[in-house]
Order: structure tokens, then sequence, then C-alpha cells
């Protein structure tokens, strides 16, 4: 419900980053636009502060990038990184089983 409050389609790529900082709420970024919403909760009242980010160049490629190469970056690299978190994020976002893909599913 909250994506068609905000205008962001149901299927969007967005980052989600709760709010700990005095207020209950999330920050939103739609990865497709670079717009941010940041929603605070504060004694029963609700903001939202809108916003605007640029998406870094290697997120575009990675959501621009086809399943295959996805999977073979993947598996080729090791380790946990911004860059490797955004290619498992792409994977799971297009229905991808990562343990299946490694041969442990």
């Amino acid at each position: 419900m909250l994506h068609r409050q905000l205008g962001i389609p149901a299927n969007a790529r967005i980052m989600l980053q709760m709010v700990t900082d005095g207020a209950i709420g999330a920050f939103i970024w739609d990865l497709e636009t670079g717009r941010t919403y940041t929603v605070l909760n504060q004694s029963g009242d609700t903001s939202v502060l809108p916003g605007q980010r640029d998406v870094p160049q290697h997120v575009k490629e990675i959501i621009a990038a086809s399943e295959d190469d996805l999977k073979r970056r993947w598996l080729s690299t090791m380790g946990w990184d911004e860059v490797r978190e955004t290619v498992f994020s792409e994977l799971a976002f297009r229905g991808v089983d990562i343990l299946k893909l490694e041969g442990m599913g």
C-alpha cells in the first residue's frame, strides 16, 4: 500500500533502510528513478520527506545486465561487498535461486 501512496510501481527495485534515530520510519530509494522518501512516524504523526539521489553506475549496469551475465558474475566472485550484494539482490528480484545456482539446492 505504501508504494501506491508514494507513487512507486509495485514491481520497482527499491532499497529500504529502517530509520531508528528518534523516530520510527524508513528510508526508501527507488532505484529506477533515483527518487527517495523518508517516511517517519513520531507520536502518531506521519510525514513523508521526498528527495533525490543519484543511482550509482554499477547499480544501473547490474539492473540492465542479462540474467546469464549476472549468474556468471555471481559464480566468478567470492566475498561480500556492495557490488556483489547488488548482484545477489538483482538475481533474487528475478527469481533466481542462489542455492540452486551454486549447486546446493
